[in-house]
């Protein structure tokens, strides 16, 4: 139940985000105009993250189930996911909420950042520590594996990178550098983008197409959007 309440909350807050998005973009409406969309559309994401909250703690101590599986990693990404983002999306909601437009702008910057960084860690998250799971039950020698060895380096350090450029960018942000601090993000963006490329390739080689819809996917885009990000910085 928590699972189909939190899928159908993550479609409807992708929804309304990319039809935020659009309208911002095409100077329709702006952003103190749509502001009620941006909050909904955080709230349902928080709740989407919360709703893994059962599952980690059952695959994380099999409290839930008849057997006590044990600490599996799994269940920690699961855990790790929630911890990382919904305390930050439900703040960046009252901040966005509480927005007032005046000639001082937007004062919640800051946790735009904490929930960007947040973000990515939940992505890092969900990509390597099913890395974890396969090194407690087959151990170091998956990273010499031949293509899975290449798959586990994908996750390891394409996304630790990404959760470094992100980290980075919000000391920028909070610095007022906001030039520097899109130029970092950029580069997340572009990190994230490149891991999942890599992983449809590397579960094509596999013969896992099936499962990946598993892992965060979605997030191919946004290697554009980062490269998008790092032109334009480049040319402003």
């Amino acid at each position: 139940m928590p699972a189909g309440v939190g899928m159908l909350a993550h479609l409807s807050a992708v929804i309304i985000g990319l039809l935020s998005l659009v309208l911002i973009w095409k100077g329709t409406r702006g952003f103190f105009d749509l502001k009620n969309c941006v909050v909904l559309a955080l709230v349902l994401e928080g709740i989407y993250y919360a709703s893994l909250f059962p599952s980690g703690v059952w695959l994380a101590t099999g409290l839930f189930g008849a057997f006590d599986l044990g600490v599996t990693p799994l269940g920690v990404a699961y855990l790790l996911q929630v911890v990382f983002t919904t305390p930050f999306l439900i703040i960046l909601a009252l901040k966005v909420r509480n927005y007032i437009k005046d000639s001082s702008g937007f004062d919640g910057w800051k946790w735009v950042g904490f929930a960007f960084v947040g973000y990515i860690g939940a992505l890092w998250s969900n990509s390597v520590f099913r890395w974890f799971d396969m090194v407690a039950s087959d151990g170091l020698v998956v990273f010499f594996s031949g293509v899975a060895g290449v798959g586990a380096l994908n996750a390891f350090v394409l996304m630790s990178l990404a959760v470094t450029f992100a980290i980075i960018s919000i000391f920028r942000l909070v610095s007022k550098k906001l030039r520097s601090a899109l130029r970092w993000l950029g580069l997340s963006l572009v990190m994230v983008g490149l891991h999942y490329v890599i992983y449809v390739v590397y579960s094509y080689y596999v013969n896992a197409l099936g499962s990946v819809m598993l892992i965060d996917v979605w997030t191919i885009p946004l290697l554009g959007l980062g490269l998008v990000l790092l032109r334009r910085n480049k040319s402003a």
